[in-house]
């Protein structure tokens, strides 16, 4: 994991020479939330500094909407770490909170105090490293290698959406029946139904 970290605002227009340069080495981006916030923010910073990227033009995967869409049915939330908690049986202790980074950073600009910063860096190591547990969870349901990931009924029928809005029918029509047949109930069970008979 490589992680670049602006000492002060002049190191910018380094930092985005930097980021720049390690970018040629791939063709697609893998974010959460990035299609959103990471992107943009990155995009903006190369606009204001005059330079150009090839991020845009990237192929982005955001891991957060098929997150979203295969378990939405289930969880109340689908941030990063409600699935730690609930796909990967991990919960963070002291850790910095994703919103307060911000705050954590401009006090670390204020008294070079790198206490806070160690922790921020840790938070961002925990989150890649969970955003590719999560990546490689939804690679093997959609590959079919595991399908003891499938919990819950919940989570049959959030495959069956994932597959309808992607337009693969008959993978969707698959889970649609899955789910009904392993139970999945209330007004899920309706939506089941209807998705299954229109299509």
């Amino acid at each position: 994991i490589r992680q670049y970290f602006m000492r002060d605002f002049a190191d910018e227009p380094e930092i985005l020479a930097n980021v720049e340069d390690f970018l040629e080495r791939f063709d697609g981006v893998v974010t959460f939330n990035g299609r959103a916030f990471d992107l943009p923010l990155l995009e903006s910073r190369f606009v204001l500094a005059r330079r150009r990227t090839r991020l845009s033009g990237l192929p982005h995967l955001d891991m957060l909407y098929p997150a979203r869409q295969i378990w939405g049915e289930r969880l109340e939330s689908c941030s990063l770490r409600s699935l730690e908690e609930n796909l990967l049986g991990v919960e963070r202790h002291g850790d910095v909170p994703g919103a307060e980074i911000p705050q954590v950073y401009f006090e670390y600009l204020r008294t070079r105090n790198p206490y806070w910063i160690s922790k921020v860096f840790h938070h961002h190591r925990l989150d890649i490293l969970s955003m590719m547990c999560v990546l490689t969870i939804c690679h093997d349901l959609v590959a079919r290698k595991s399908e003891a990931a499938i919990r819950d009924a919940r989570d049959m029928l959030g495959l069956a959406f994932f597959y309808e809005r992607r337009e693969c029918y008959e993978q969707s029509s698959v889970y649609f029946s899955e789910a009904l047949g392993a139970g999945v109930g209330g007004e899920s069970k309706v939506r089941a139904i209807k998705r299954a008979s229109i299509m």
